[in-house]
């Protein structure tokens, strides 16, 4: 097997420390630079962790950028199938506080559906790993949960303070807003019933980021679209109830009641989105009956 050299390390003084050289079973080379770590890691616990990922000098993966810690299982034995693999690697974290990794790409994804199609066969992923602390399952689930909450809330202020600098630079008048967040200008006041969640509408839609870049348009596209409202982003959900037939309304959407931290095709992570909204019909199928 092929021996790959791993530094463990506290990442910002890797010459400042003492080198010992170590290698595991399966013929990975390591150094010990950093602390070990002081907390028992058993079977059934977790890592929590920084995590950084990168194919050559690109990064795929940062949970510091992110906002959100990695965490992963503590395994008492490895498969033979992990062997040489990101998950021997997260495994050294039971006995030392951070590690730095370089393994060529076909053995980093080996024992997967292989390489993706950015990547090939001559890149040398490497892992960077910063121990955070080590739970139980119990504890693993509160502190995942808090810390998705403290991202959330987080997001949601930075959001609001994109919104307001997006109305003020637009000169936006008579802006309302709801509890949740959802931003929305009457453009053009409608008649009649407004539809429910459980409803199917039948809508004319222009999207735009924040930078004012079009995404998406029926209108581009020549017709309209018609859709269950209870089945597309909350910010739809909620803002096309406030409409009756006829009505347009432009939504100023927060990332939260949009597509959140994993965007969706040309709109990127945690992107706060525009959508100039015409709301044609309410249960056209049943006018038709």
């Amino acid at each position: 097997m092929k021996k790959y050299f791993l530094m463990v390390a506290s990442l910002v003084a890797l010459a400042a420390c003492e080198q010992e050289e170590k290698t595991t079973a399966s013929g990975f080379k390591y150094q010990t630079l950093g602390e070990e770590t002081k907390v028992e890691a058993d079977s059934g616990n977790f890592f929590i962790m920084n995590l950084k990922l990168s194919a050559g000098d690109s990064v795929i993966y940062s949970s510091q950028e992110r906002g959100m810690p990695a965490d992963y299982p503590v395994m008492p034995t490895l498969k033979e199938r992990e062997e040489g693999t990101i998950v021997e690697v997260f495994q050294l974290l039971a006995s030392n506080d951070s590690i730095y990794a370089e393994i060529p790409a076909t053995d980093f994804y080996k024992g997967g559906p292989g390489l993706p199609p950015s990547i090939d066969s001559t890149t040398v992923m490497k892992v960077e790993l910063g121990l955070i602390d080590i739970l139980s399952a119990e504890d693993r689930m509160t502190y995942m949960t808090e810390a998705n909450q403290k991202l959330q809330e987080k997001q949601k202020k930075e959001d609001l303070a994109k919104i307001e600098e997006y109305i003020a630079e637009n000169n936006l008048e008579n802006v309302e807003s709801t509890e949740s967040g959802l931003h929305y200008i009457v453009t053009k006041e409608g008649e009649g019933e407004s539809p429910e969640a459980s409803d199917v509408v039948k809508v004319h839609y222009t999207g735009f980021l924040l930078d004012g870049t079009k995404f998406e348009s029926s209108k581009d596209n020549g017709e309209p679209v018609t859709f269950p409202l209870n089945r597309v982003i909350p910010g739809w959900t909620e803002g096309v109830q406030l409409m009756q037939e006829g009505a347009e309304y432009k939504f100023i959407i927060p990332s939260s009641m949009a597509y959140g931290p994993r965007g969706n095709r040309s709109i990127p992570p945690n992107s706060v989105l525009i959508f100039d909204v015409e709301l044609l019909d309410i249960n056209p199928e049943n006018e038709e009956q």
